[in-house]
């Protein structure tokens, strides 16, 4: 019992670990599906950033162009208005403002270009630097993960180990068990040999005291018989003395009273030897019919007990067609559960009962 136990628990314990083994890989994928999904989230994130400044950056210059041509239409208003005043020194003027409108024009050109160039320049750099961090992490998560594997198949390995030298212990175990049940077995069958043969024995002297019951009872039921015969006899007797003329000497009336005393001696004796009789009859009748069902007990137990055990399980199943397990046998059919198991298994691989789950059934209930 000890070792079943240990063996369920070493079992319990085996699973619970693989169990957590499993629960760890899963605690691991999930971090790591996390991890994609963190870096996934930044790289949106961060495109979303540098879409926005650029964004940002293309409504700045748009803005500035905007402003720059209502700054020049407005100096261009102001040329307009004062040319006729004074042309010459507006069209010198006019020249100088444009070569200077051009150079200033020219200069914020070169500006803006420089600051889309640099940009540009981060842009690229945080790309690349993006493009390089995705590029280690990646490779990071993929020497984890190999190492992780080599971890796991070690621990399989080794595991594997341990549960085949575990079976091979339990294979020993379980063949020494095996000779253990088969001693048993043998023993138990030289014990119902001769329980068999005593209760043999038993029935024989059973019998032969029921036909001594018997004989004793007829031998009373004759005495009984004559008794009543004779009790019959001595009434008739007593009823032909009354009839007859008594004489009137002494003699004959001292002879009649000897006779009379006499007669009620005799009937009291008779009437309490039948009184005991009949008081006696009742336990005699009871010990008789016990010695009868005793007698048919014992036969009808010596015929169930001599037939083979096979016959009796296969009745036992066709008496209860709802199904039978082993364990319901025991008791009325006085056998052990191991011995019963090894019959009912007979029974069903040469396809006289059914068996379902636990439980035995009939043939005819197929």
């Amino acid at each position: 019992m000890e070792f079943t136990t240990d063996m369920k628990n070493l079992s319990n314990e085996i699973f619970n670990s693989f169990k957590e083994r499993i629960q760890e890989i899963e605690e691991l994928e999930k971090e790591m599906q996390k991890s994609r999904n963190q870096f996934k989230t930044e790289h949106q994130e961060m495109a979303a950033n540098i879409k926005e400044n650029a964004t940002n950056l293309w409504k700045e210059l748009d803005q500035a162009e905007k402003n720059r041509v209502d700054t020049y239409n407005k100096e261009h208003q102001e040329i307009v208005a004062n040319i006729k005043e004074n042309a010459t020194n507006l069209w010198k003027e006019l020249d100088q403002a444009e070569k200077n409108r051009m150079n200033t024009y020219n200069e914020e050109i070169t500006q803006i270009k420089n600051k889309l160039s640099q940009i540009q320049n981060t842009i690229s750099n945080m790309i690349n630097e993006f493009l390089e961090d995705r590029k280690n992490m990646a490779e990071e998560l993929k020497n984890k993960s190999t190492q992780d594997k080599e971890e796991r198949r070690q621990n399989e390995q080794k595991r594997k180990k341990d549960f085949d030298e575990l079976m091979d212990k339990f294979n020993e175990d379980l063949q020494n068990l095996k000779k253990t049940v088969t001693n048993i077995l043998d023993n138990a069958n030289d014990t119902l040999t001769n329980f068999d043969r005593e209760n043999s024995e038993r029935a024989k002297a059973v019998n032969d005291l029921r036909k001594e019951t018997i004989t004793k009872l007829n031998n009373f039921s004759k005495e009984r018989s004559q008794a009543a015969a004779d009790w019959k006899k001595m009434q008739e007797e007593i009823s032909q003395l009354k009839q007859t003329e008594v004489s009137t000497s002494p003699k004959s009336h001292a002879s009649e009273e000897k006779t009379k005393a006499k007669a009620k001696t005799k009937t009291k004796t008779k009437t309490e030897t039948k009184a005991d009789k009949e008081k006696e009859s009742p336990k005699e009748k009871k010990a008789e019919s016990k010695e009868k069902l005793g007698g048919q007990d014992a036969a009808a137990e010596k015929t169930e007990t001599t037939k083979p055990l096979e016959d009796r399980v296969l009745d036992y199943i066709n008496k209860n067609p709802d199904g039978v397990k082993v364990s319901d046998m025991e008791g009325p059919l006085g056998e052990t559960r191991v011995k019963l198991g090894n019959v009912t298994k007979k029974l069903v691989n040469e396809e006289k009962i059914i068996k379902t789950s636990n439980l035995h059934y009939p043939k005819s209930n197929e």
